[in-house]
């Protein structure tokens, strides 16, 4: 427990902190200000929105849509994923091994 409130410290030390005010930027758009219009630009852009907006328009169930879409963003929690995510379970494949 002490290592972790040094090691917090530590990292606390490296941050630089300003008396100036945050805001928030949508990055997506030039002003950046957020708008519906900006996200589906954004998802229907050509780097990688053609895609996405396939799936939206197709007549599949919802459910068969959002697996999709995180299976595009590699947000599917196969082992591999989990692993990433500090996951401490077995990282052997049960079809590959």
């Amino acid at each position: 427990m002490l290592h972790e409130h040094k090691k917090i410290l530590s990292d606390m030390r490296k941050v630089n902190f300003t008396s100036d005010h945050d805001s928030v930027v949508w990055k997506v758009e030039i002003t950046g200000r957020f708008s519906v219009k900006s996200v589906y630009n954004a998802m229907a852009s050509d780097d990688s929105g053609h895609s996405y907006s396939k799936i939206r328009k197709s007549k599949i169930p919802t459910k068969i849509k959002i697996f999709l879409w995180l299976l595009l963003n590699n947000a599917i929690l196969t082992k591999d994923n989990l692993i990433k995510r500090k996951w401490v379970g077995d990282p052997v494949c049960y079809f590959c091994n």
